[in-house]
């Protein structure tokens, strides 16, 4: 039962075996988010890496994964801003890519 966000091979993913029993260990993981930040870095103001840093650096590597999909696609206009509301969703235990309640579809 369960699963959670591994930093995975890749770039990291969605494993079904979790934390305990996962492929990766968390030094791998630790890695793979400091080869992304390294990527962002300077396109990232220091109030965004702060946060990153701030909230640990398994939901940081699926915060900079997601902003590297999404640039890849349509393009992120604000990467700062996106990363900034990505970490304020987290620590409200929400998916990083959340849309803001304004945004969400009404049911």
């Amino acid at each position: 039962m369960g699963g959670g966000w591994c930093g995975g091979m890749g770039g990291g993913g969605w494993c079904g075996k979790g934390h305990s029993g996962c492929h990766m260990d968390s030094t791998t993981s630790y890695e793979q988010f400091e080869q992304k930040l390294s990527r962002w870095k300077d396109k990232l103001e220091e109030s965004a890496v702060e946060m990153l840093m701030e909230l640990g650096h398994v939901q940081g590597e699926k915060i900079l994964h997601l902003l590297t999909v999404k640039s890849e696609g349509s393009g992120v206009e604000n990467p700062s801003g996106y990363v900034r509301q990505a970490c304020k969703n987290a620590k409200r235990g929400l998916d990083g890519t959340s849309a803001s309640a304004a945004k969400r579809p009404r049911m």
